[in-house]
């Protein structure tokens, strides 16, 4: 993933959320700063979020579906989730 697109999904005063894509890879990176857990929805690009079906966590194996277009996430706090997406 060291070429590739780049894609910032959210940036706010908690959360910065983050696609970073190649052709044959894509993954996504959420980071918390908050001392409270969070829960983001995130719309992913149309480029290619027709074509993806779930995000699955690179550490736990935990799957999320991802319907139209968009993944729902929680956060915990002071924390961050990375996460493939298929």
């Amino acid at each position: 993933l060291r070429y590739g697109d780049f894609h910032t999904l959210q940036a706010d005063e908690a959360v910065y959320a983050y696609v970073r894509s190649s052709p044959t890879e894509r993954v996504l990176v959420v980071l918390n700063k908050s001392e409270t857990p969070k829960t983001v929805t995130l719309t992913l690009p149309d480029a290619y979020s027709a074509t993806l079906t779930q995000a699955a966590d690179l550490l736990s194996d935990q799957t999320t579906p991802i319907e139209a277009g968009q993944v729902t996430l929680e956060v915990s706090p002071v924390g961050w989730r990375v996460l493939s997406l298929e």
